[in-house]
Protein backbone atom coordinates (compact mmCIF):
# COMPACT_ATOMS: atom_id res chain seq x y z
CA UNK A 1 0.00 0.00 0.00
CA UNK A 2 1.25 3.55 -0.81
CA UNK A 3 0.29 6.80 -0.31
CA UNK A 4 0.70 10.26 -2.03
CA UNK A 5 -1.19 13.40 -1.48
CA UNK A 6 -4.54 12.40 -0.79
CA UNK A 7 -4.43 8.78 -3.07
CA UNK A 8 -4.01 5.11 -1.80
CA UNK A 9 -3.07 2.70 -3.78
CA UNK A 10 -3.44 -0.97 -3.58
CA UNK A 11 -0.61 -3.40 -6.01
CA UNK A 12 -0.03 -6.75 -5.30
CA UNK A 13 3.89 -5.38 -6.63
CA UNK A 14 3.90 -3.37 -3.31
CA UNK A 15 2.81 -6.50 -1.13
CA UNK A 16 2.64 -5.88 2.39
CA UNK A 17 1.34 -8.10 5.40
CA UNK A 18 -1.82 -5.54 5.49
CA UNK A 19 -2.75 -6.70 1.68
CA UNK A 20 -2.07 -9.67 2.50
CA UNK A 21 -4.78 -9.53 5.47
CA UNK A 22 -7.61 -7.53 3.08
CA UNK A 23 -6.56 -8.55 0.02
CA UNK A 24 -5.10 -11.85 -0.52
CA UNK A 25 -6.55 -12.27 -4.00
CA UNK A 26 -5.40 -8.86 -5.40
CA UNK A 27 -4.13 -9.39 -9.45
CA UNK A 28 -4.45 -5.86 -10.14
CA UNK A 29 -3.28 -2.43 -8.96
CA UNK A 30 -6.01 0.38 -8.27
CA UNK A 31 -5.48 3.73 -7.40
CA UNK A 32 -8.77 5.69 -4.55
CA UNK A 33 -8.53 9.18 -4.50
CA UNK A 34 -9.62 11.07 -1.41
CA UNK A 35 -12.98 13.55 -2.31
CA UNK A 36 -12.89 15.37 0.92
CA UNK A 37 -15.78 12.99 1.85
CA UNK A 38 -14.73 9.50 0.84
CA UNK A 39 -12.17 7.37 -1.81
CA UNK A 40 -13.12 7.26 -5.03
CA UNK A 41 -12.16 4.20 -7.09
CA UNK A 42 -9.98 5.06 -10.30
CA UNK A 43 -9.82 2.08 -13.06
CA UNK A 44 -7.63 -1.30 -12.29
CA UNK A 45 -4.92 -1.93 -13.93
CA UNK A 46 -3.86 -6.16 -14.20
CA UNK A 47 -1.01 -6.69 -12.57
CA UNK A 48 0.65 -9.95 -14.94
CA UNK A 49 3.77 -11.98 -13.52
CA UNK A 50 6.36 -13.77 -16.02
CA UNK A 51 5.30 -17.47 -16.71
CA UNK A 52 8.03 -18.73 -14.19
CA UNK A 53 7.40 -21.38 -11.53
CA UNK A 54 9.22 -24.71 -10.52
CA UNK A 55 9.17 -26.83 -14.17
CA UNK A 56 4.97 -26.66 -14.24
CA UNK A 57 3.96 -23.35 -15.22
CA UNK A 58 3.80 -24.19 -19.10
CA UNK A 59 3.56 -26.74 -21.52
CA UNK A 60 6.60 -26.93 -23.93
CA UNK A 61 5.53 -29.13 -27.03
CA UNK A 62 7.29 -29.45 -30.75
CA UNK A 63 5.42 -29.19 -34.24
CA UNK A 64 6.87 -32.20 -36.88
CA UNK A 65 9.84 -31.29 -38.79
CA UNK A 66 9.04 -29.08 -42.08
CA UNK A 67 11.64 -28.82 -44.76
CA UNK A 68 12.68 -26.62 -47.57
CA UNK A 69 15.78 -25.39 -50.11
CA UNK A 70 18.35 -27.11 -47.48
CA UNK A 71 16.54 -25.41 -44.34
CA UNK A 72 14.38 -27.55 -41.82
CA UNK A 73 11.76 -26.35 -39.01
CA UNK A 74 9.91 -26.70 -35.90
CA UNK A 75 7.60 -24.82 -34.07
CA UNK A 76 7.79 -24.47 -30.18
CA UNK A 77 4.81 -24.38 -28.15
CA UNK A 78 4.80 -22.80 -24.62
CA UNK A 79 1.21 -23.53 -23.08
CA UNK A 80 0.37 -21.67 -19.66
CA UNK A 81 -0.70 -24.10 -17.06
CA UNK A 82 -1.46 -21.55 -14.52
CA UNK A 83 -4.85 -20.55 -13.09
CA UNK A 84 -4.00 -16.73 -13.99
CA UNK A 85 -2.50 -14.81 -17.22
CA UNK A 86 1.28 -14.26 -17.46
CA UNK A 87 3.71 -12.83 -19.66
CA UNK A 88 6.44 -14.42 -22.07
CA UNK A 89 9.13 -11.97 -23.45
CA UNK A 90 11.88 -12.53 -25.76
CA UNK A 91 13.64 -15.37 -26.96
CA UNK A 92 13.41 -18.94 -25.69
CA UNK A 93 17.05 -20.62 -25.18
CA UNK A 94 17.48 -23.94 -27.22
CA UNK A 95 20.89 -26.08 -26.86
CA UNK A 96 21.08 -29.20 -29.18
CA UNK A 97 22.43 -31.91 -27.27
CA UNK A 98 24.29 -35.20 -28.20
CA UNK A 99 23.45 -38.18 -26.67
CA UNK A 100 25.87 -38.44 -23.85
CA UNK A 101 24.49 -35.02 -22.58
CA UNK A 102 26.63 -32.95 -24.03
CA UNK A 103 25.88 -29.48 -25.47
CA UNK A 104 26.46 -29.28 -28.84
CA UNK A 105 25.64 -26.23 -30.20
CA UNK A 106 23.18 -23.47 -28.78
CA UNK A 107 20.73 -21.82 -30.79
CA UNK A 108 21.46 -18.29 -31.72
CA UNK A 109 18.48 -15.53 -31.22
CA UNK A 110 17.23 -13.90 -34.74
CA UNK A 111 14.18 -12.25 -35.59
CA UNK A 112 13.92 -13.72 -38.57
CA UNK A 113 14.69 -16.77 -41.04
CA UNK A 114 14.49 -18.84 -43.86
CA UNK A 115 11.20 -20.60 -41.72
CA UNK A 116 9.61 -17.13 -40.87
CA UNK A 117 10.12 -15.55 -37.50
CA UNK A 118 9.29 -12.25 -35.96
CA UNK A 119 8.81 -8.74 -36.75
CA UNK A 120 10.23 -7.51 -33.27
CA UNK A 121 11.04 -8.55 -29.94
CA UNK A 122 7.47 -8.12 -28.01
CA UNK A 123 5.94 -9.38 -24.45
CA UNK A 124 3.12 -12.27 -25.28
CA UNK A 125 0.28 -12.03 -22.56
CA UNK A 126 -0.73 -15.82 -21.83
CA UNK A 127 -4.28 -16.48 -20.66
CA UNK A 128 -5.00 -19.96 -18.60
CA UNK A 129 -4.42 -22.29 -21.30
CA UNK A 130 -3.47 -20.19 -24.16
CA UNK A 131 -0.44 -20.66 -26.25
CA UNK A 132 3.00 -18.73 -27.35
CA UNK A 133 5.42 -20.22 -29.80
CA UNK A 134 8.73 -19.47 -31.33
CA UNK A 135 10.23 -21.18 -34.71
CA UNK A 136 13.14 -23.24 -34.25
CA UNK A 137 15.52 -24.01 -37.39
CA UNK A 138 18.72 -25.19 -38.85
CA UNK A 139 20.38 -25.88 -42.22
CA UNK A 140 20.30 -29.61 -43.66
CA UNK A 141 24.16 -29.13 -44.61
CA UNK A 142 26.92 -26.88 -43.57
CA UNK A 143 29.23 -24.69 -45.61
CA UNK A 144 30.27 -26.36 -49.25
CA UNK A 145 27.99 -29.08 -49.08
CA UNK A 146 29.83 -30.20 -46.29
CA UNK A 147 27.66 -32.48 -43.19
CA UNK A 148 26.64 -31.26 -39.81
CA UNK A 149 26.49 -32.96 -36.29
CA UNK A 150 22.99 -34.24 -34.98
CA UNK A 151 21.65 -33.66 -31.87
CA UNK A 152 19.93 -36.82 -29.96
CA UNK A 153 17.40 -33.92 -27.96
CA UNK A 154 16.91 -30.25 -27.53
CA UNK A 155 16.40 -28.58 -24.08
CA UNK A 156 14.12 -25.58 -24.48
CA UNK A 157 13.38 -22.80 -22.18
CA UNK A 158 10.28 -20.53 -22.69
CA UNK A 159 11.69 -17.02 -22.38
CA UNK A 160 12.45 -15.39 -19.28
CA UNK A 161 12.01 -18.58 -17.10
CA UNK A 162 13.93 -21.50 -16.02
CA UNK A 163 11.26 -24.26 -17.28
CA UNK A 164 13.67 -26.56 -19.16
CA UNK A 165 12.25 -29.54 -21.10
CA UNK A 166 14.24 -31.95 -23.25
CA UNK A 167 12.36 -33.19 -26.70
CA UNK A 168 13.59 -36.58 -28.01
CA UNK A 169 14.32 -34.87 -31.67
CA UNK A 170 17.53 -34.41 -34.26
CA UNK A 171 18.40 -31.02 -35.26
CA UNK A 172 21.31 -30.34 -36.97
CA UNK A 173 23.73 -27.88 -35.05
CA UNK A 174 24.60 -25.73 -38.87
CA UNK A 175 22.94 -22.37 -38.57
CA UNK A 176 20.84 -23.34 -35.38
CA UNK A 177 18.62 -20.42 -34.31
CA UNK A 178 15.58 -19.50 -32.54
CA UNK A 179 13.82 -16.81 -33.24
CA UNK A 180 11.24 -14.61 -30.59
CA UNK A 181 8.38 -16.03 -28.82
CA UNK A 182 5.09 -14.84 -30.43
CA UNK A 183 1.40 -15.00 -29.75
CA UNK A 184 -0.29 -18.24 -30.36
CA UNK A 185 0.79 -21.44 -31.94
CA UNK A 186 2.19 -20.25 -35.69
CA UNK A 187 5.83 -19.49 -34.26
CA UNK A 188 5.39 -16.48 -37.02
CA UNK A 189 4.33 -12.77 -36.47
Amino acid sequence: MSTAAKTVTLSEVTWSKFTALCCPDLKYTQTFTWNGHSFDAGPRQDVLHACAGAGSSLLTQRSRIDGAAGTSSMVLTFRNRLAQACTLTGYPGVDALAKSGVVLAHAKRTLRGNAGGASGVSTVRLAPGAAASATLEWHNFGANGSSCAMSASIVATPANTQDSTTLPVSVSVCGLQIHPTVAGSSGRS
